[in-house]
């Protein structure tokens, strides 16, 4: 008996121990994860810790971002909420260091477009996070700098003279002031060492530097023909305006609209039975307090136009100068309606023609579609052999001409949107192209186009050579930025970026800040 009681107990000892164990091993498997990918801070066992259960979102880039953490609203004096984190570094609104120099710069500047002042912030935003990986690389590279141009550094910045160079003296009777700056201006200096050496003073073969100078100088101007999705015939408006007229009558209404639905329920019996006495029994009813308002509306509307399917149904059912059986219920409260007129849009008016224009293309859509590419093929099959014009004429459309050629990185060909990869890939293949030369159809977000180049600017080999020297340092800067930008894209994805700069910068907080001043 004793020895199944000494079975039990260390039975019960084992099992005791083996979950303390597992607690204990699971505890040093996150302390060593945290420690390994947060660089070994106890501060990143906090960041992490505190953000176990939080909502976390993916971004397309790769980041995340945590809305209880951005530093904005209510959370905005939260010690711990932040505009962005990497590497248990985080970059936070109201801090003394150069991401808040620069962005207050930015808030300080007068009459710059709101949307200009956003793209800086995210500018310089992006540009802290990659200061914070740079460095990051810097120290693992061990590059150093000596005492001696720290000091340098902090006098020219801080503590220069009349002419710019360090004032030592002031240095000196000042060493705190000297001490405070000094990590701020070390980091800055590893940072730009490392830029220098590993991204900087980038060699650019002069073919190289042809091929850029020739993309950068070469213009080019189109004649085209634009098939519009937009574009409807006269003659089938007027059909279809004829098979669906009923959706193109329009009402004016006068409307009671009640405090509350017990004084509407009491007198709509008496309105609907003599409507030419609305006005009188309105102002009687305003007069005993039992309305919020009369409404007469100045204007027609059509019957979608109106807020609910229910006050839709009780219009299409009421005569002109009768006045509702029922009572609606609408967002200002409970009405009692009478038809004040209707009558059917007139086709000649430009509302009316917009809005059928409207109900027809969203009905015939893919018809249209259809029958935009096909006239596109027919005439790019045409244009091919007998020149762009005589396609038009024998399509009875028109060729339309650009005033101004336009370079590769420029905006300014018709129906084309560079920042989108199809037609970025559509201007590829016109810059490829010759004068006079004839493209298959294009498509683009409102239909199709057939394009033939009518003038091609290029540039002058003896120019470039005679530019070559400073083409050279601008090409090599370029590269250098093209590399350094790559590099980051790369390193972002090795380590977790938080990004709550969308839930701290809107762009309507920067037109409000516009309208203020």
């Amino acid at each position: 008996m004793s020895i199944k009681n000494n079975q039990k107990n260390s039975e019960k000892l084992e099992s005791k121990l083996s979950g303390r164990n597992i607690f204990v091993t699971v505890v040093i498997a996150i302390i060593i994860v945290t420690f390994i990918f947060t660089g070994g801070p106890l501060l990143g066992m906090n960041d992490f810790i505190r953000d176990i259960g939080k909502n976390k979102i993916k971004n397309e880039d790769g980041s995340i971002s945590i809305p209880d953490d951005a530093q904005s609203g209510n959370n905005s004096n939260n010690p711990n909420s932040y505009v962005g984190k990497v590497l248990n570094e985080k970059i936070q609104i109201g801090l003394n260091d150069e991401f808040n120099n620069q962005i207050q710069r930015v808030f300080q500047t007068p009459n710059m477009d709101p949307y200009m002042k956003y793209q800086y912030v995210r500018y310089f935003f992006d540009r802290a996070l990659n200061k914070i990986i740079g460095m990051y690389n810097a120290k693992k590279m061990n590059i150093t700098i000596s005492k001696n141009y720290l000091v340098k550094e902090i006098g020219k910045r801080y503590f220069a003279d009349a002419d710019g160079d360090p004032d030592y003296n002031a240095m000196r009777k000042d060493s705190s002031l000297v001490n405070k700056y000094s990590k701020d201006v070390m980091q800055d200096l590893l940072y730009q060492n490392y830029i220098t050496d590993f991204f900087q003073g980038l060699p650019v073969s002069e073919l190289e530097g042809w091929d850029l100078y020739k993309m950068e100088k070469t213009k080019i101007s189109l004649n085209y023909i634009n098939l519009s999705n937009q574009d409807v015939d006269d003659k089938s408006l007027q059909s279809f305006y004829n098979e669906y007229k009923e959706n193109y009558k329009k009402y004016k209404l006068n409307r009671l609209v009640f405090k509350d639905k017990k004084d509407a329920e009491a007198i709509v019996g008496e309105i609907s039975a003599d409507p030419t006495k609305f006005n009188e029994i309105g102002n009687k009813l305003k007069s005993e307090d039992k309305l919020i308002n009369i409404v007469y509306d100045p204007d027609y509307s059509y019957l979608s136009d109106f807020e609910s399917q229910e006050l839709k149904d009780a219009i299409a059912l009421t005569e002109t100068g009768k006045v509702s059986q029922s009572i609606i219920q609408t967002s200002i409260g409970p009405i009692v309606f009478q038809v004040q007129d209707q009558k059917y849009g007139d086709l000649n008016e430009e509302d009316v023609i917009q809005k059928v224009r409207t109900d027809y293309i969203a009905k015939n859509f893919a018809i249209i579609e259809e029958q935009n590419k096909n006239r596109a093929n027919n005439i790019y099959n045409l244009a091919k052999n007998k020149g762009l014009e005589a396609a038009a004429a024998a399509n009875g459309v028109k060729v339309e001409t650009m005033e101004n050629a336009v370079g590769f990185m420029e905006y300014g060909f018709p129906n084309v949107n560079p920042d989108l990869t199809d037609d970025s890939l559509f201007i590829v293949k016109l810059f490829k192209g010759n004068k006079n030369d004839v493209f298959e159809p294009f498509r683009h977000e409102n239909g199709y186009m057939v394009v033939s180049i009518k003038d091609k600017e290029t540039p002058s080999m003896d120019k470039f050579g005679e530019e070559w020297l400073d083409l050279y340092k601008k090409y090599s800067s370029e590269k250098s930025d093209d590399l350094e930008n790559d590099f980051y894209i790369k390193e972002r994805k090795k380590h977790q970026v938080v990004d709550n700069f969308n839930y701290v910068f809107k762009i309507q907080d920067f037109m409000r800040q516009e309208s203020a001043e």
